[in-house]
């Protein structure tokens, strides 16, 4: 009877020891859970404060990050930040990350969010009424450019459209400002922001007559209307691209550039294929040479940058397509460590 006594007993205590492991196992997990939930949130909001970092009005960071953390619950309840939950700063090399304060420069958001009232289940017969967990995220805009590759079964914003590189750095600064956008919508007043001259009639760098800066051949040969117009349309694919240099990415580093041939004008039945795209942010090439030679000339491509499409009109005498400069971040920019700041193209990462 003292051996069955003490075999209850044993039972008795491995049991307790069993379940306080196992109570302790399920508060651990759901508090895991819950960690994961507000890091989720807290990544989600630096990209969505990253992709204002090269805005005008910087408050729209906050505006993003506290929105988008809102969508993102963490332990049955909403994300709630403040603006002191968001630092903006400067990350010099986002393959080597140090986020600075103070320098002058912005391009990277750090959020912080911690949850303070993790509730237990079990924990509380070892002396623990709740738990907090504490999670950080850094986003950064990476604008060290390498190049271009377009995505093998999507749309994409690059268009065959040329632009000499001296008109992009003059217009953009100095150029007209007609345009404002409403929503995706074009409108009549202005904004602030300069306009640049996609298309001209006449009169561009390198031009012995009328018309535009180039539409260049990328692909096989000289590209028909029907074809040039499904790249304005829906972007320049990955086999276009590919047929013209044997590569999925057009690359931009160390003074590195590409010959195109292209044509300084531009045929009316383009028309409808471009005015799909107004509203749209496009993609086009700089070139900063230019051998002229009608159907045959040639570009010398150095950068691809991007705008909003806010006029269309290549059917009357006064031909013009114009556009209004942005900055531009997605999947297809390629970046790598030495290349330089591009101020205005690259792609948002995370970098803690």
């Amino acid at each position: 009877m003292r051996y069955r006594g003490t075999a209850v007993v044993s039972v008795a205590v491995s049991l307790m020891v069993t379940l306080g492991f196992a109570a302790l196992a399920i508060d651990i997990g759901y508090l895991l859970t819950v960690r994961t939930q507000c890091q989720r949130a807290v990544d989600a909001a630096a990209l969505a404060g990253a992709s204002a970092v090269k805005q005008t009005d910087l408050s729209l960071v906050n505006i993003r990050a506290i929105n988008i953390a809102l969508q993102n619950p963490a332990n049955n309840a909403p994300v709630l930040l403040s603006m002191n939950n968001i630092v903006l700063g400067w990350v010099d090399n986002a393959f080597n990350p140090v986020f600075e304060i103070g320098s002058g420069k912005v391009n990277a958001v750090k959020v912080s969010h911690s949850i303070t009232n993790v509730p237990v289940f079990f924990s509380g017969i070892f002396g623990h009424t709740d738990l907090s967990v504490n999670t950080l995220a850094i986003a950064v805009f990476n604008d060290r450019v390498v190049g271009f590759r377009p995505p093998v079964e999507r749309k994409n914003a690059l268009t065959p459209f040329a632009l000499p590189l001296e008109k992009w750095e003059e217009e953009k600064v100095s150029g007209p400002d007609d345009y404002s956008f409403d929503g995706s919508n074009p409108v009549n007043s202005p904004d602030g922001i300069s306009e640049v001259k996609l298309y001209i009639s006449g009169g561009g760098v390198g031009s012995v007559g009328a018309g535009n800066y180039g539409l260049l051949n990328i692909g096989s040969g000289s590209l028909g209307t029907s074809v040039l117009g499904e790249q304005i349309e829906n972007g320049i694919s990955h086999d276009d691209l590919y047929d013209l240099n044997g590569e999925d990415i057009f690359t931009f580093i160390e003074g590195s550039s590409y010959e195109v041939t292209g044509d300084p004008g531009i045929k009316s039945g383009l028309e409808s294929y471009i005015d799909t795209r107004v509203g749209d942010v496009i993609g086009f090439f700089l070139h900063d040479e230019l051998i002229m030679s009608g159907s045959n000339a040639v570009y010398n491509i150095v950068a691809i940058k991007f705008g909003r499409v806010a006029y269309v009109n290549i059917r009357s005498n006064n031909k013009t397509i114009i556009v209004q400069p942005v900055t531009y971040f997605g999947k297809e920019i390629v970046t790598g460590e030495d290349a330089p700041h591009s101020g205005d193209v690259g792609r948002l990462v995370l970098v803690r």
